[in-house]
């Protein structure tokens, strides 16, 4: 039998020779009938050699022919209710069969590489395509329609939420903070959602955020403004930094309130109306303190005098340090109330110490940093004496 198997199948190789003393497909190492060929993903030729009498071989070959392997790919990924979702499928034999549809259900046999169908329901939706006797499956995601869009007729070009997740330092929609202590470099993040009603749906191109800075309770949309942002692929996420450094970049004061707004542009460069985050959201009074540790020795000897520089620094003259601690790593600590800026620890103990600095400030903000290993303590130093000789 010469019929095309499916891919990844195998078959049987047979021969039957008379006359012979042997026979061997080299290639493969095979000296007896029948053989299972194992898998096989492309056309593969056997070819089988029988010495005879008189110096003479027989010889015959036979190709197994191997069907493509079967495929099956969504148009697009998402879709919404009674919106047509569109699969394709290649390989196999060239006949194919659909089913886990909506409306239709199923297509029978045919050689159509293409089946649509509509979903009335929103979820995960699988179909199955099959192809002699194989079949490869794929999804789509049915999305709900907002409230405001449950007429199909009625919706076209993107749109965009901000959720009121509750986040960030001042609890705002749509607003989370990437650092709720403000230690090092904080940031917050501006999150929304996109949807696009077209049919299909058309992905995201670019987004705008600005960021109104409240004054004298009104609000100031020049204050930061990122203009439009083209993107490659879906973005839902805007981190906005609150390092000092140059003003062009989008910077966040501490002690301010501010609120969020979004628009954004799909593929055919529609543009959606604003979306403004349902609070406000404020930033920390004044920054953390920021923290540093160095030690004069990093492999000091047991029963010596490690000196630690710690430094804990309040960028503005107010609030002030209050109180720094150090954890030297063996079950001590040291605490002053007053910034002096070093430390002396005695270590009589072997081995290696994860060391903890803690600042916090007159106002009670705190920021901790931990130095893993930074000692190494080492077997003390032998004492030699000098003697004089004899």
């Amino acid at each position: 039998d010469t019929s095309p198997i499916n891919f990844s199948a195998s078959t049987i190789i047979r021969w039957v020779a008379t006359n012979v003393s042997s026979c061997t497909v080299a290639t493969y190492g095979w000296t007896s009938s029948p053989q299972d060929t194992g898998a096989l993903y492309s056309d593969r030729t056997y070819t089988v050699n029988c010495p005879g009498s008189y110096y003479s071989t027989a010889t015959d070959s036979v190709t197994v022919a191997v069907y493509p392997e079967l495929t099956c790919s969504p148009a697009n990924q998402t879709v919404y209710p009674d919106q047509n979702a569109n699969f394709t499928t290649s390989g196999g034999n060239g006949n194919y069969s659909w089913t886990g549809g909506d409306t239709p259900a199923s297509q029978m046999y045919s050689d159509l590489t293409t089946f649509a169908t509509a979903y009335s329901t929103s979820g995960s939706k699988t179909v199955t395509v099959n192809s002699n006797d194989v079949n490869k499956t794929c999804d789509v995601d049915v999305l709900n329609r907002p409230v405001s869009c449950n007429n199909p007729a009625s919706c076209s070009g993107p749109t965009v939420t901000l959720p009121n997740n509750g986040g960030g330092a001042g609890g705002a929609g749509g607003v989370t903070g990437a650092s709720n202590d403000y230690c090092g470099t904080p940031s917050v993040d501006v999150n929304w959602g996109y949807y696009d009603y077209g049919v299909p749906p058309s992905p995201q191109s670019a987004y705008q955020v600005q960021i109104a800075k409240k004054i004298a309770g009104v609000y100031d949309w020049t204050y930061r403004d990122t203009g439009k942002v083209s993107v490659a692929s879906l973005q839902k996420t805007y981190t906005i930094s609150m390092a000092d450094g140059d003003a062009s970049s989008v910077i966040l004061d501490f002690g301010g309130t501010y609120v969020a707004r979004v628009r954004v542009w799909n593929g055919a460069d529609s543009v959606s109306n604003w979306s403004v985050a349902s609070s406000d959201f404020t930033t920390a009074p004044h920054p953390y303190p920021q923290v540093n540790l160095t030690s004069n020795k990093s492999k000091p000897a047991k029963n010596t005098i490690v000196t630690f520089s710690a430094t804990g620094t309040d960028i503005f003259s107010n609030p002030k340090i209050g109180t720094e601690t150090i954890t030297f790593g063996d079950g001590a600590q040291s605490s002053q109330a007053f910034y002096t800026g070093t430390f002396a620890h005695t270590y009589t103990t072997e081995g290696t110490m994860d060391v903890t600095f803690r600042v916090v400030d007159n106002q009670g903000y705190a920021c901790i940093l931990t130095k893993n290993q930074m000692i190494s303590v080492q077997k003390e130093i032998p004492e030699w004496i000098e003697v004089a000789p004899r």
